[in-house]
C-alpha cells in the first residue's frame, strides 16, 4: 500500500486507515459474487426509531437532489431502486459519520464556516 489514502488496506493493520473522504472505497465491492441485498423491512417508519432534524431549505434541497442523483446511478448501474427511508438516509449518516472521524478541531470549525456560506446558514 503507498499510504496515500489511494487504495483499501490490505491487513487489520490500524495504520492502513483511508485518508480523509476515502472512507467509501473501503465499501466498494469488488468480490463479483457479493450482491447488495436490500435490507429486509416491511415499513421503516414503524419499525425503526425515528429521529427529526430541521435543516435550512437550501441544505434540504441538496439533499433532495442527491437523493435522486444517487438513486437514478444506483438504479442505472445496479438496478436497485433506492429508497430514500430505507437505503439513502441510512447512507448519508454513514458516510458522514464516517467522514467525522478523520476530522478534529479547526477543521470542523472550518467546515462549519464553509456549511454556513454555502447552505445559507447565516
Amino acid at each position: 500500500m503507498s499510504g496515500d489514502g489511494s487504495e483499501p488496506p490490505t491487513s487489520d493493520d490500524p495504520d492502513d486507515e483511508p485518508a480523509n473522504g476515502d472512507f467509501a472505497k473501503f465499501w466498494v465491492n469488488t468480490d463479483e459474487e457479493d450482491e447488495y441485498e436490500p435490507i429486509e423491512v416491511t415499513n421503516v417508519k414503524e419499525e425503526w426509531e425515528n429521529l427529526t432534524i430541521y435543516l435550512p431549505e437550501g441544505l434540504r434541497e441538496e439533499i433532495e437532489l442527491a437523493f435522486r442523483e444517487t438513486s437514478y446511478e444506483c438504479m442505472r448501474a445496479e438496478g436497485h431502486d433506492l429508497q430514500k427511508l430505507r437505503d439513502f438516509y441510512p447512507l448519508l449518516m454513514v458516510l458522514g459519520l464516517e467522514s467525522l472521524e478523520g476530522i478534529e478541531g479547526k477543521e470542523i470549525t472550518d467546515i462549519l464556516a464553509y456549511s454556513a456560506a454555502e447552505y445559507d446558514l447565516e
